[in-house]
């Protein structure tokens, strides 16, 4: 097997530095790396952005970090589920309204419904 083929495999299927300092909620690393040009949007191996890997492990400021550099908050990762669905699922009311302030659409509104009063998150979307 070619040596080349491989790395590209393994980066294609690694995180980006940004995706994994998002993710850890190391905010100040986050900020330098986009301050030396991280992309803010990029795409891991499943689709998701650092935004959408900081909300789903509740990290407020790293998400608000993001969103205030100009994160888009409406991208879907490979099965169709935004930052906004992973705030609902986490019972995250101040990343649900972070979101929304900062127009998140609610474009998966039946699941997210269904998923509120199923597992009673009420405090989620009030």
């Amino acid at each position: 097997m070619d040596a080349s083929i491989f790395t590209k495999y393994f980066l294609f299927i690694m995180s980006s530095p940004l995706h994994i300092a998002a993710s850890r909620g190391y905010t100040d690393i986050v900020e330098t790396l986009l301050d030396r040009g991280a992309k803010i949007d990029s795409l891991d191996s499943s689709d998701r952005t650092p935004l959408m890997l900081a909300v789903s492990r509740a990290h407020n400021k790293v998400a608000q970090l993001l969103i205030k550099r100009g994160a888009k908050v409406n991208i879907e990762e490979i099965h169709g589920y935004t930052p906004l669905c992973e705030a609902v699922w986490q019972k995250e009311a101040k990343l649900v309204q972070m979101l929304l302030n900062a127009k998140a659409k609610i474009t998966q509104s039946h699941f997210l419904l269904h998923y509120v009063v199923l597992h009673q998150h009420y405090q989620a979307i009030i």
